[in-house]
C-alpha cells in the first residue's frame, strides 16, 4: 500500500512541476483557437452539403434525361403510325388492286 501511495504521490509532483512549467495561454488565444476550429467546422459542414446537394441532383438529372429520351421515342413512334396508316389509306383508296392494275391498264 505505501508503494501505491508514492507512486501517486511521485504523479501528482511531477504534475505540479509540468503546470508550473508550462504557462497558461491568454484568454484572446483561447478564443483565437475556438474560432479556427468553428470556421474549419463550418467549412467542413458547406462541403458535405455541396455534396450532398450534388448527389441529390444526379438522380434528378437522370430523370430527366430518361424522360427526355422517352418523349422522343413516343414521338418517333407516332410518327411511324401516321406513316403506316397513311399507307394503309392510299392502298384502300385504289378501285383495283395492284395485282389486277396491269390486266386493266392502269399502271
Amino acid at each position: 500500500m505505501n508503494e501505491f501511495r508514492e507512486t501517486v504521490s511521485q504523479f501528482r509532483n511531477a504534475m505540479r512541476e509540468e503546470g508550473e512549467r508550462s504557462t497558461c495561454p491568454g484568454l484572446q488565444t483561447i478564443l483565437h483557437r475556438e474560432q479556427v476550429a468553428k470556421s474549419f467546422r463550418l467549412r467542413w459542414a458547406a462541403a458535405a452539403a455541396v455534396i450532398l446537394l450534388t448527389l441529390g441532383a444526379v438522380p434528378v438529372y437522370q430523370d430527366a434525361v430518361y424522360k427526355n429520351a422517352q418523349k422522343e421515342r413516343e414521338a418517333a413512334q407516332e410518327q411511324a403510325d401516321i406513316l403506316l396508316l397513311e399507307q394503309i389509306n392510299a392502298g384502300l383508296s385504289r378501285s383495283v388492286s395492284p395485282a389486277m392494275a396491269p390486266l386493266m391498264g392502269l399502271h
